[in-house]
């Protein structure tokens, strides 16, 4: 395999493997979040979320953004929003549900201001 192909691709897959670990993470600390009764990607047509945890009995509901990049709070914010915007497009008990919001970067700055607006950063 050529390496040039692999050093272009690189972070790519690493996005990959990232969202992985970003699912390991979240269940390992469940208790610190709610104790929720399914996770894993979901994608509808063009719209995708990394991680959506869920809870059938408390109508909870955790949707994740993965970044394999620095991001600041601007950036930060502009995840936020899209995952907001994709969040609406999940049908599970839309009336009811509680929803909370996180994003797992490879390096986020300010990450005290962002979880002062209720974020899950990490």
């Amino acid at each position: 395999m050529d390496i040039e192909i692999i050093k272009r691709n690189y972070n790519q897959y690493l996005g990959g493997i990232f969202e992985d670990v970003g699912i390991q993470f979240i269940n390992n600390n469940r208790k610190k979040l709610f104790n929720f009764t399914k996770i894993g990607r979901w994608w509808h047509k063009d719209k995708e979320i990394d991680i959506v945890a869920l809870n059938h009995i408390t109508n909870e509901v955790l949707f994740i953004e993965c970044k394999w990049q620095e991001l600041t709070q601007k950036k930060a914010k502009k995840v936020l929003f899209e995952l907001k915007k994709k969040s609406a497009f999940v049908q599970w008990n839309n009336d009811i549900r509680k929803e909370y919001y996180g994003i797992i970067g490879k390096k986020n700055r300010n990450k005290e201001r962002i979880t002062r607006h209720g974020l899950f950063c990490v």
